[in-house]
């Protein structure tokens, strides 16, 4: 079996995102009135929580033009294997590739992928960001790229096709009092009746992509403009954001939480086209949306999970032509929850 490029990355790393504001949420053991409703929620900020997990992410591209005919680039993405450890505020989780699990699809070409990113999950506040790079896209839509491709064929692949993109989100909950994000993400907490949250935020992106020729076959160029003949892509992304999330509790401990936040974006790209040399772009309005599902089962002493998490922005790259970017995550997780350690070094750092 060849080697996967996939085997040694580090898939994230999530630092502290079980807030130091959530201390004042502490209930166990403390005489201080929690920052919460506690017939709506419950924390588990003392237990240790040890879990394992499983997940897949990935990263799509799509082109857009005239008359709707469009050609869309993705990674091929394997399931990668992980663990982690939560303790107050310290949480770190990774995931790596294993041999003979971690497979690719042989017939959708090998991608390079790494990352890393961190995020922080307040009572109110909501932070996320990720940088990450991906090298080696295969088509979605075989038969546009290729008239004569056959289902048993392998897909159109392009190695030459890299993306390397730094995104950040953060969202206001406007009630924290009810709604747990911490309970809905993590199972560091647990959401004990039905709530929601209205949220307020802003997102950030800058992103290049690169490859050694235009992205568009030679049977869709008259679909496509000059610009989307580029060699290479800045494209630089602010917006603000707004939407809902909320979480549906029932057999007492399960769970099911749904949360979307559209946004409205400005956007600018910078390109390098072969016959037209570097060229810039007006900033133009774009669209953004961030979707978020989890179920699952949140006991006293264990849990287990399944999550999802998409990120999506589109803008226009010249008349009649668009371009969409899209993150996607998919994890399942079960962990139980352990007593604190009693060792005197980890409370000296507050653990």
């Amino acid at each position: 079996m060849p080697t996967n490029p996939q085997l040694l990355t580090l898939a994230t790393v999530v630092l502290a995102h079980a807030a130091s504001a959530q201390r004042s949420s502490d209930v166990h053991g403390s005489l201080r009135t929690p920052a919460y409703d506690t017939t709506f929620i419950t924390s588990y900020y003392d237990n240790f929580v040890i879990t394992a997990l499983m997940r897949t992410q990935g990263n799509e591209v799509e082109l857009t033009g005239r008359n709707e005919k469009s050609i869309s680039y993705s990674t091929n993405d394997v399931v990668q294997y992980g663990f982690g450890l939560d303790l107050r505020w310290f949480t770190i989780e990774a995931a790596f590739s294993v041999p003979y699990l971690s497979t690719p699809d042989a017939t959708k070409g090998i991608t390079s992928s790494n990352g890393i990113g961190f995020g922080l999950t307040g009572r109110k506040w909501w932070f996320r960001n990720f940088l990450s790079r991906s090298e080696g896209y295969h088509v979605l839509e075989p038969w546009a790229y290729d008239s004569l491709w056959q289902p048993e064929m392998n897909h159109p692949y392009r190695r030459d096709l890299e993306q390397t993109t730094y995104m950040a989100s953060i969202n206001h909950g406007f009630n924290g009092a009810r709604y747990s994000h911490n309970a809905a993400l993590w199972q560091l907490e647990r959401q004990r009746r039905s709530a929601g949250s209205w949220t307020a935020g802003a997102t950030l992106w800058i992103s290049e992509m690169k490859a050694d020729s235009t992205l568009i076959p030679f049977q869709l160029q008259s679909e496509f403009n000059d610009t989307t003949q580029f060699i290479r892509m800045q494209r630089f992304i602010i917006g603000v954001t707004g939407g809902y999330t909320h979480t549906f509790v029932f057999l007492r401990k399960a769970f099911l939480n749904l949360m979307l936040v559209p946004g409205i974006t400005a956007t600018q790209h910078n390109y390098a086209i072969p016959r037209l040399g570097d060229v810039s772009t007006e900033w133009v309005v774009g669209g953004y949306a961030e979707g978020r599902f989890s179920m699952g089962y949140n006991a006293e002493q264990w849990y287990v999970a399944l999550s999802g998490s998409t990120y999506a922005a589109s803008s226009s790259v010249g008349e009649q032509v668009d371009l969409g970017t899209t993150f996607s995550s998919v994890r399942l997780a079960t962990g139980i929850r352990l007593r604190k350690p009693n060792i005197p070094m980890l409370r000296k750092v507050g653990l």
